[in-house]
């Protein structure tokens, strides 16, 4: 079999393509916002926790800490997010939207509910079940990182 008609067949390499072209939209509307597609995934976790750490946006967004502190950084300088000290854990600080960011939220929340070409042709019974079995997939890939951490 030629590798073309394997990947024709591929689970992995069709998310992989599908991501691609969705993020690649996604990065083109946040341009005029000068934010990138993980930019904005951390405003909107922190729209909706008020503020985090730097380790629970990490792990929420999968992200390593060196890549974060550098996308904090040029968040910061931008100003869509502040430092404050953690009021419980002096070591640590908490990281909160400005209201530069506040003022975007609509938007940015808007942006990803912009998908609804993706199912363009297809049946809502079907497009309920895509969702069902990646939202299944996901777990189980959460699960075999899991017990592979305990190895």
């Amino acid at each position: 079999m030629n590798k073309n008609t394997q990947n024709d067949d591929c689970f992995a390499h069709w998310i992989a393509k599908t991501h691609f072209t969705f993020k690649n939209r996604l990065s083109q509307d946040l341009k005029q916002y000068n934010l990138t597609v993980l930019q904005r995934q951390i405003l909107l976790l922190l729209f909706e926790n008020d503020s985090m750490t730097q380790r629970q946006i990490c792990e929420e967004t999968i992200s390593e800490a060196s890549n974060m502190t550098a996308t904090l950084k040029r968040m910061e300088q931008n100003d869509y997010i502040c430092k404050v000290k953690h009021p419980e854990d002096k070591r640590a600080v908490l990281i909160q939207p400005t209201k530069k960011a506040f003022e975007l939220q609509e938007q940015l929340e808007e942006f990803g509910n912009n998908d609804e070409f993706l199912f363009d042709g297809i049946d809502e019974k079907d497009q309920e079940t895509v969702v069902k079995v990646l939202k299944e997939i996901y777990k189980n890939s959460l699960q075999e990182q899991l017990e592979n951490k305990l190895k």
